[in-house]
């Protein structure tokens, strides 16, 4: 295995720096990010600097429903299959223009959920399509081969005008007739008539995105993985790494990656929580001898030796100081 420094890949903390607080502090991140070495990853959004961490192979777009399979069924017994993402999302049309107002289920309940996974069900089983769900709630669609172009990604939809994000080829033609023809069916169906009704947000089209088969991964870097990420999970599983949805960080004493998300909206509790882990692995034996990487989600990333905490001149700053554009802490 080649050696790694345990890492600690937070997708949210942009973001969730900029949320918090002024008076808030959080001693391990604050620490990490004063003291250690500021570095850049090659990728520049979460899948993509996961790509990265695992030094997997990637050509065009990271294989997000490919891995999310794999994730859900522990093996890569169907490696050869290509899969594809379909996320709800809503649109909402402005003059002559149509933006990808957010995606997910929203406030849906488990019996919406349920009818909304009939509809979109039902719309692709006439194109000849089955959609499949994943355990972590995930809809997937297996094709026998690349439909002959990559899917622009969710998150880089996402706000944007569809006709800037929606491919102009004659393959992407027929993906588009099928999100017309979801959107037609869920604007007539009872379900979407009582959320317009009561005031409630219309999950009103799908995203076909992350399209794929399996990458390859030809080095365990991490001796074992700690996520709920399908990305990191399957990631991880192509590379022989043991695969935890929790663990004794402080007790770790070989490369470890924590793929840490944001379960909630509470930025301080969030941040408290990641906090705690960071200094959990700050005590561990890992970090002692390979050191730690912090990585956010864009790719920025700060290398932090344990001699590093010997610098005191570097004092230690509110997080969101530390991605202001012309920050000089980090």
């Amino acid at each position: 295995m080649t050696a790694a420094p345990v890492t600690l890949f937070a997708e949210d903390l942009q973001s969730l720096a900029a949320a918090l607080p002024s008076g808030q502090r959080y001693p391990a991140l604050e620490s990490i990010l004063a003291r250690g070495r500021r570095v850049h990853m090659r990728g520049n959004s979460p899948n993509h600097v996961r790509y990265e961490l695992f030094d997997a192979d990637l050509v065009g777009q990271p294989a997000v429903a490919a891995l999310c399979r794999l994730a859900d069924q522990g093996n890569a017994s169907e490696e050869s299959v290509y899969w594809l993402r379909a996320d709800p999302v809503t649109l909402r049309a402005d003059m002559s223009r149509v933006f990808m107002l957010s995606c997910g289920f929203a406030d849906m309940e488990h019996p919406e959920r349920e009818e909304l996974t009939r509809i979109v069900r039902d719309a692709l089983l006439h194109e000849g399509l089955e959609l499949v769900e994943s355990s972590s709630g995930h809809w997937l669609i297996s094709l026998p081969a690349s439909p002959g172009f990559d899917f622009t990604g969710l998150q880089e939809a996402l706000g944007r005008d569809m006709a800037d994000v929606l491919p102009e080829t004659s393959e992407a033609t027929v993906w588009k007739k099928r999100m017309t023809d979801i959107q037609v069916e869920l604007h007539q169906s009872e379900l979407m008539q009582k959320r317009r009704e009561t005031g409630r947000q219309e999950i009103n089209s799908v995203w076909f995105w992350g399209g794929g088969s399996l990458p390859r991964v030809d080095q365990k870097v991490f001796a074992s993985v700690i996520s709920r990420d399908p990305v990191s999970t399957g990631l991880a599983l192509l590379a022989g790494s043991s695969v935890a949805a929790h663990g004794k960080l402080a007790e770790a004493n070989e490369p470890v990656l924590l793929d840490w998300l944001m379960t909630s909206a509470d930025a301080v509790r969030e941040a408290e929580q990641l906090d705690q882990g960071a200094a959990e692995l700050l005590q561990s034996a890992a970090v002692q001898k390979y050191g730690l990487l912090l990585v956010a989600g864009n790719g920025q990333a700060w290398q932090y030796r344990v001699r590093d905490r010997l610098k005191l001149w570097r004092r230690p700053v509110p997080m969101s100081r530390h991605f202001e554009p012309e920050n000089t802490h980090a």
